[in-house]
């Protein structure tokens, strides 16, 4: 089984493809084969709280459709073209 390339996996950055030992070493420490290996830390995380109307923030008020233009009378306003 090869072991080599591989991808590694960080916490806060883009995964990576190493090719070779070496280049898996100059990575450092904060690297993983999966992940999973996370997975731990999103737990402990604070979920981020959805945003509230305050009372003192009204909801904007809902948009009105533009009204839509009847046709002239006997000929549609689009036309194939010839």
């Amino acid at each position: 089984m090869e072991l080599y390339p591989r991808v590694k996996y960080h916490r806060t950055e883009d995964p990576v493809i190493v090719a070779s030992a070496k280049e898996e070493a100059e990575l450092g420490g904060e690297w993983a084969d999966s992940p999973g290996a996370f997975a731990e830390d999103a737990k402990h995380e604070p979920e981020a709280e959805p945003e509230k109307n305050h009372p003192e923030q009204p909801r904007p008020a809902a948009k009105k459709a533009a009204p839509v233009k009847p046709a002239t009378k006997g000929r549609s306003q689009w036309s194939p073209a010839t």
